[in-house]
């Protein structure tokens, strides 16, 4: 078994639901509206800025155990 770290709306990810999931901490990191998207919302002439995850600080969390 292997844990994955969740954030945001992977915390809700159906796929993951059947497995046992626990409040966690990454250290090390933290969320910052750092890259654009139009895969979800925005459009190429108007890109929607993206949360991800840059370095320093800490972000909580989900841990799932994985097979």
């Amino acid at each position: 078994m292997t844990w994955m770290f969740a954030y945001g709306d992977l915390m809700g990810e159906h796929l993951l639901r059947d497995y046992g999931a626990q409040p966690a901490l990454l250290s090390g990191y933290h969320r910052r509206f750092d890259h654009y998207s139009t895969r979800l919302w925005g459009s190429p002439e108007h890109p929607c800025p993206v949360l991800g995850l840059s370095p320093g600080g800490e972000c909580w969390g989900l841990a799932f155990r994985v097979p």
